[in-house]
């Protein structure tokens, strides 16, 4: 190596350890990193074994040691908003109550679900009777003699469960009461330790974590192929393994030990009339609970909605006014390894097992002629499941979406940051993890706008777009949720972009429309315009625009699938 080369990697040693306290740094960080690592893979630039060579060079001359070192410190710190205890007034919550059930604060997202809540007498009108009489017995204790920091759960009518938590305030000895919707994330962690616990069978596993997303037995049997009696069955077996006598005894240990799993969160929808959430269901697939959000008129036709890495599902409401103008249904069910839906550790095999996910989500829902709309990296995931739902989809949209990578050639016009990732991914995957951690650090961190900054150039049409307050909080959300759960979803996409996946498009038999900004800094249209081309697909192209057109045109962009499913007859 140069003695270029060498201070260099003497730059991005001393960087990288600045960024455990300084995640305003990454941006800086990522421009030396940058210039590092395409230098070295373009030693092995294209070769068809190229994936991990890079990675031996950075082993021995002791760059994996410190990268590692760093992802363990930062592994070690945790996440710096921590989603697994109840956030005071300041964080996210439904309701904040004072000792004597004085309302204290509102989540103001929430009117449409829970109806006027003025005092903590109200809530019990949303509960089961059951758990209404409980929690008039709950606010009498807090009232009375308070248990600091006990959890309690509360079966919500309409399905879910809230978890009430008691909170000592530290400028004071007053007692704040923080309630919020209870979301149990049933990480492999969290399974393996009910089973060792309980010795529970995969059915009472599956069951359990169903009453933690439905609230409710007899919500569950409406969303269970198994029958009233078995349910009962097997819900009795799981009473008496856990030594409990009812199912709100049952959901408390599970919460508890998710708790200990770092598996618990709680809703974190932010306060703004920005954003736009739709209507969100658990919908029960196999051993999994899937988050599915629906959007537009319930007559319109059915669109899956495919988020990629950054964006989640979270829509801006221009885009839901122009779902009801153009008769389209949006159906976004959460990938897993993103937001609150399950994990799943085979991050290699993610489009297969979001292929199989859906199929089933498709068949339970009943749909038919369906669109597989690709948002970004999730137009890969599309071609991966069209062949898997066969004959109940119609055709293929993509939209800001990349193709597949046959040549190092195709990052060449990324912006910074994407190209930083794409070539560690493509060459260096043993440092990909530690290079993630830091961007969620930086998500977590006040300095999450400066991503922002980065992804989207000055002078872009995007940062053009991003002025407008609505478009720039849907990306923000994009961020949080794409590490809701760290960075196992943002690798598992990662690492598939990054490849030829060609067998996906390949194995598709399906009319495609492709629609992508000119100026799109994570997919080149010359590329993109090449894909389309030699696959035979329909390209509109919009050439003032860059890859947040969704957001920033609606109306013409729903317009084109619009026009795209009325030609398919």
């Amino acid at each position: 190596m140069n003695s270029d080369f060498d201070l260099q990697r003497d730059e991005i040693i001393t960087q990288i350890y600045d960024l455990i306290v300084k995640p305003g740094k990454t941006n800086d960080f990522v421009s030396v990193w940058e210039q590092y690592i395409i230098e070295l893979s373009a030693r092995y630039d294209d070769r068809p074994n190229a994936t991990g060579l890079a990675d031996v060079v950075l082993s021995e001359n002791g760059l994996e040691v410190h990268f590692a070192r760093v992802y363990a410190i930062l592994e070690s710190q945790g996440r710096q908003k921590n989603s697994n205890i109840a956030n005071d007034a300041k964080g996210s919550f439904l309701f904040s109550f004072d000792q004597n059930g004085e309302l204290l604060d509102a989540d103001i997202t929430i009117n449409e679900s829970y109806g006027k809540i003025g005092c903590a007498e109200d809530v019990k009108s949303v509960l089961t009777t059951d758990a209404s009489r409980r929690w008039v017995e709950y606010l009498k204790k807090t009232k009375r003699a308070p248990s600091v920091d006990n959890m309690e759960l509360f079966a919500l009518a309409a399905g879910g469960n809230l978890i009430a938590h008691n909170k000592r305030e530290e400028s004071s000895s007053d007692i704040k009461i923080i309630v919020n919707d209870l979301i149990v994330r049933w990480s492999p962690k969290l399974r393996s330790l009910l089973k060792e616990q309980f010795s529970l069978t995969k059915s009472e596993l599956q069951l359990l974590e169903g009453l933690t997303a439905l609230g409710s037995l007899e919500t569950v049997i409406k969303n269970s192929t198994r029958s009233k009696n078995t349910l009962r069955t097997q819900l009795q077996s799981a009473f008496r393994k856990m030594n409990v006598t009812s199912q709100q005894a049952a959901l408390q240990s599970v919460a508890m030990l998710a708790h200990f799993c770092e598996a618990i969160g709680y809703k974190t929808n932010e306060p703004s009339e920005k954003l736009n959430y739709g209507k969100m269901v658990h919908i029960q697939i196999d051993d999994a609970s899937v988050p599915v959000h629906f959007f537009g008129p319930e007559d319109g036709h059915p669109i899956i909605f495919i988020h990629g890495m950054l964006d989640g599902v979270t829509l801006n409401n221009r885009v839901v006014k122009a779902l009801h103008k153009h008769k389209l249904r949006f159906i976004s069910p959460i990938r897993p390894n993103f937001g609150m839906a399950v994990s799943n550790p085979k991050i290699e095999n993610a489009p297969e097992i979001f292929a199989d996910q859906l199929n089933k989500l498709v068949s339970k829902l009943e749909l038919s002629n369906v669109i597989l709309l690709g948002h970004m990296s999730g137009g890969l995931f599309g071609f991966a499941a069209a062949p898997v739902l066969g004959n109940k989809v119609a055709g293929l949209v993509n939209i800001s979406c990349g193709s597949p990578i046959h040549s190092s050639k195709q990052f060449s016009k990324l912006s910074k940051r994407q190209k930083a990732f794409a070539y560690t991914t493509r060459y260096a995957p043993k440092i990909l993890p530690a290079l993630l951690r830091v961007g969620v650090a930086q998500i977590d961190s006040v300095e999450i706008e400066t991503m922002m900054d980065d992804m989207y150039p000055l002078g872009s049409p995007d940062k053009v777009v991003l002025q407008d307050p609505e478009i720039a909080a849907v990306v923000l959300d994009g961020y949080r949720f794409a590490v809701a759960q760290g960075y196992k979803g943002f690798q598992g996409d990662a690492l598939q972009v990054t490849r030829n996946w060609s067998e996906y498009v390949n194995a598709n038999d399906k009319p495609v429309l492709i629609i992508h900004g000119h100026h799109d800094p994570a997919a080149t249209f010359e590329f993109i315009a090449d894909f389309a081309a030699k696959e035979g697909f329909q390209l509109n192209d919009y050439p003032n625009d860059g890859q947040l057109l969704l957001y920033a045109k609606p109306n013409k962009i729903l317009g084109d699938v619009r026009t795209f499913i009325d030609g398919l007859g």
